[in-house]
């Protein structure tokens, strides 16, 4: 059994059984992690608001997954935002990562994920300690951050890029991002007015983004203003981002 899902409609069983005890999903769910035998390599999991004194059971399930070679891993957590722990950063075989609600310190020799192709981040926040240094994510294809926080943090280096969506992130430096080569769809929408945020010529920027297919941006990432007959490509601009935006986010 290589695939395990422990999700919402998993933990909202518990509460009404009062005989799983307060932290009911907690205790399950570690005897089953407990009780599989072989590599886990595909995880969804889901964890309840459940007022944890601690996240040492996780900690526990996370340093299993990065010995079994885990390439799929799904994190939603209602609770504070949980620390991951160094032995997270080991998981290097993974393809694919959502998390919710986690705070990101990788360890400062840490570099890169090689596999990782899909990366969705729903409020997390980035640990000062990456000190500016650059993560190699080679065949990461989609990006999606959506309220995270010291985002300038978080620097990258993704040649194979296809995919950027950027929510409510006030203050995320993209520049770098916006160059690969491959980007077809980009989102960006912050929608406030940011202090000290990078800004761009939407013309000049366009013009290096050969393979551009949808762009949905909203003017607090821009500039100037911009007239269309300066467009080297076909875009759309839609004037109520978030509407078709929701379709390329999972939350």
């Amino acid at each position: 059994m290589t695939s395990l899902v422990l999700d919402k409609h998993v933990s909202e069983k518990f509460p009404k059984n009062e005989a799983f005890g307060h932290n009911g999903f907690i205790t399950i769910s570690n005897q089953i992690f407990n009780f599989l035998k072989g590599p886990i390599l595909k995880l969804r999991l889901y964890i309840p608001n459940m007022a944890l004194d601690s996240f040492q059971e996780v900690d526990q399930w996370i340093l299993s997954l990065s010995r079994d070679g885990v390439r799929e891993l799904v994190l939603i957590n209602k609770n504070r935002r949980y620390q991951l722990p160094c032995y997270f950063f080991r998981c290097l075989e993974l393809r694919m990562l959502e998390l919710k609600s986690c705070i990101i310190k990788p360890p400062l020799d840490f570099q890169e994920f090689l596999y990782l192709e899909n990366l969705l981040l729903k409020n997390i926040a980035f640990g000062a300690n990456l000190h500016g240094a650059i993560i190699n994510l080679p065949q990461l294809k989609t990006l999606k951050l959506d309220a995270c926080t010291n985002v300038y943090n978080f620097k990258i280096k993704s040649t194979k890029l296809f995919r950027l969506v950027v929510l409510t992130c006030p203050d995320a430096t993209l520049l770098e991002l916006l160059h690969s080569k491959c980007l077809s769809v980009v989102g960006i929408v912050f929608l406030k007015p940011i202090q000290g945020v990078e800004r761009v010529n939407l013309a000049s920027l366009l013009s290096n983004m050969l393979c551009l297919a949808d762009l949905f941006i909203d003017g607090y990432f821009l500039q100037q203003a911009f007239e269309a007959r300066e467009l080297r490509i076909r875009c759309r601009l839609f004037t109520y981002i978030l509407s078709y935006l929701l379709p390329y986010l999972v939350w």
